[in-house]
């Protein structure tokens, strides 16, 4: 049946069944033909009805077309009315006025929470399908391709869904229960980093298992967090009432002013407190983890980019420091606690621009 014919009522419960039913096919051809009627809210719809199990892959090119404008003239099946029964026009519109549609804007009180209809629908999809389902791995596919839209969005990949995503999924998927993104949003700077490297020096109770996870896990689930801290506080959104930062344009240069550095700050507090019981693996990461942009943020930021010259030069700093107090915190007089104290020495010395120093054997010697 033409679009033209169908009261605008019965476009939008059209809408609403096949978003229910995930017929993608039907809602593109709805929203190429009844685009005055569905555009203001199809969004809505689409996070109202849109079953959470449906896989990314399924529907993120319909919100890529739909954002650049589907064209009525492109090849689209017809739309089958029937599925509306024999619903009078009346009717149609009493349960369009019954029609609870999730809101996509934020409460009055978020003042710098984002503006962008579609970003604002990504970030509550993701909170829905973490919630309903918890299926984060299909989060990467339904964000990517917006990333380059938004700040934001960016950030928040990073600091939010790759970490937990990588620690569940990928990085440690043998252990045992998961945590939300929102729960994970929660955490303050000190405990957020404690629970990302929670399963770091435990994996199995050995040595090696420990030396071999701890640069990994740095590099891949607290270099993320860190990065997509914007200007390096907690972000404290929720599905409930989510709340941005102001966020500096896209492509501008990354900002530059006077700050704590405390998310970096805790990383290190992580690293000297570890130091007496688990100076093997300290050391490894000391010497194996060369600068704070030595992160691996998964193709969706670059470390350059999200981090200015003289902050690099803070940070850094702040990374020489905690290499040299380590070798300080190590208490054991045994020859592998001097041997690592050595190891942790050398990295300090190469750090500060020292150069190197005599081997543990001609120290010994001497």
């Amino acid at each position: 049946m033409a679009t033209q014919s169908i009261s605008p009522a019965k476009q939008i419960l059209l809408a609403v069944k096949a978003a229910a039913a995930a017929d993608v096919a039907t809602l593109r051809t709805l929203i190429a033909t009844c685009s005055i009627t569905l555009n203001p809210i199809f969004l809505r719809i689409l996070l109202t009805f849109l079953p959470e199990s449906l896989e990314s892959s399924e529907y993120v090119q319909l919100l890529v077309d739909y954002e650049s404008g589907i064209s009525s003239k492109s090849v689209l099946p017809p739309i089958d009315v029937s599925v509306l029964g024999d619903l009078s026009e009346s009717q149609a519109a009493q349960n369009v006025r019954k029609l609870r549609l999730l809101k996509l804007r934020m409460s009055a009180k978020c003042v710098d929470a984002p503006e962008d209809e579609l970003v604002l629908f990504l970030l509550h999809r993701s909170y829905r399908i973490d919630q309903e389902t918890g299926l984060i791995t299909e989060l990467p596919e339904l964000l990517a391709p917006f990333l380059d839209r938004s700040d934001y969005l960016r950030r928040w990949m990073l600091a939010t869904v790759l970490p937990i995503l990588r620690l569940n999924y990928q990085y440690h998927p043998w252990a045992d229960g998961t945590q939300s993104l929102e729960w994970f949003e929660e955490l303050d700077t000190s405990s957020a980093v404690k629970f990302l490297l929670s399963r770091t020096l435990y994996p199995g109770g050995s040595d090696v298992g420990r030396n071999l996870n701890i640069v990994p896990d740095v590099r891949g689930l607290t270099g993320p967090w860190l990065y997509g801290q914007n200007q390096w506080k907690r972000r404290k959104t929720s599905a409930n009432g989510m709340a941005a930062q102001t966020i500096e344009p896209l492509n501008s240069p990354p900002p530059t002013q006077k700050r704590s550095y405390g998310d970096w700050d805790a990383l290190f507090v992580w690293i000297l407190r570890q130091a007496p019981a688990n100076h093997s693996a300290i050391a490894e990461l000391l010497e194996q983890w060369h600068d704070p942009r030595d992160v691996d943020l998964g193709g969706y930021g670059s470390p350059a980019a999200l981090l200015s010259e003289e902050d690099y030069e803070h940070v850094n700093s702040h990374y020489a420091h905690c290499t040299l107090s380590s070798a300080f915190c190590i208490p054991e007089a045994t020859l592998p606690a001097l041997s690592d104290v050595h190891r942790i020495l050398t990295k300090a010395s190469e750090r500060v621009g020292l150069g190197s120093i005599p081997t543990l054997q001609a120290s010994a010697a001497l």
